[in-house]
C-alpha cells in the first residue's frame, strides 16, 4: 500500500523536474547563444527565467525561455539586465529588449539589431525586412513573456 502512495508522489512530481530539467537544459542553450556575441562571455549572468509554452506564428507548439540577462561591456562594468526571450525550435535564437531589440540567430547568420540602421553601410531595407520576419514572433511571445 505505501509504495502506491510513493509511486503516486513521484509521477505527481515528475512533470516539475522535468520542466526544470528543460528549463535548465534551455537556460545553457541560451546563455551560450548570447554570450558568443558579448565583449565579455565569462561574465553572463541571466535571472528571472522561465519556460512557456506558446504556439509559434506558423502554428507550432514551442516551448520559450525567457528571462534577463547582463554582462560586462568593454569598460569592465556590467551593462544593466536586458529581457530576452529564447526559442529554439521555430524562431530558433534569442530575441533581447533593452533600448533596442536585437535578434541573435542559431547559426550566426541571421542576427539582427535595430542599432544596424545607424550605421551607413548596412542597407536599411535589408534590416527592416528582417525586422519584418520577426515581428510576428514578438506579437505572439511579448505577451506570453511579459507577466
Amino acid at each position: 500500500m505505501w509504495w502506491k502512495l510513493g509511486c503516486a508522489i513521484a509521477l505527481a512530481l515528475m512533470p516539475g523536474w522535468a520542466l526544470a530539467q528543460n528549463s535548465d537544459a534551455m537556460a545553457k542553450s541560451a546563455s551560450k547563444l548570447i554570450a558568443a556575441r558579448l565583449v565579455d562571455p565569462d561574465s553572463i549572468v541571466l535571472r528571472n527565467t522561465r519556460v512557456v509554452s506558446a504556439t509559434s506564428p506558423s502554428g507550432a507548439a514551442v516551448t520559450l525561455l525567457c528571462g534577463e540577462y547582463n554582462a560586462r561591456n568593454r569598460l569592465g562594468g556590467y551593462a544593466g539586465f536586458r529581457s530576452f526571450i529564447y526559442e529554439p525550435t521555430d524562431m530558433q535564437g534569442v530575441m533581447a529588449f533593452g533600448e533596442d531589440m536585437t535578434f541573435m540567430s542559431a547559426d550566426g547568420r541571421s542576427d539582427y539589431s535595430a542599432d544596424a540602421i545607424k550605421n551607413l553601410s548596412v542597407d536599411p531595407n535589408k534590416v527592416m525586412a528582417k525586422f519584418e520576419q520577426l515581428k510576428p514572433y514578438l506579437m505572439a511571445y511579448w505577451e506570453l513573456c511579459r507577466t
